[in-house]
């Protein structure tokens, strides 16, 4: 699952979420969120993303990724 935020005066807007699952494979089908943002002015924006992965043994690997730990990173213009 990944999730798109921009930040408003009234909290975080979600802008986009995608999400995908595949099984018996080595790789996962495209899971980015794609969203035009031309021409909508300077905000910061924020991803986040969860992944996990069941291996046939049985053990399961999880991780998140995300931005929100260094916020002057991703203010700019669109």
């Amino acid at each position: 699952m990944t999730l798109l935020y921009r930040d408003r005066w009234y909290g975080p807007e979600q802008l986009a979420s995608d999400s995908s699952w595949r099984t018996n494979n080595t790789t996962s089908q495209d899971a980015h969120p794609h969203w035009n943002c031309s021409g909508v002015g300077t905000y910061t924006y924020k991803g986040y993303s969860q992944h996990a992965s069941l291996e046939s043994d049985g053990v399961r690997y999880t991780a998140t990724t995300s931005n929100w730990q260094d916020p002057g990173v991703s203010r700019f213009d669109c």
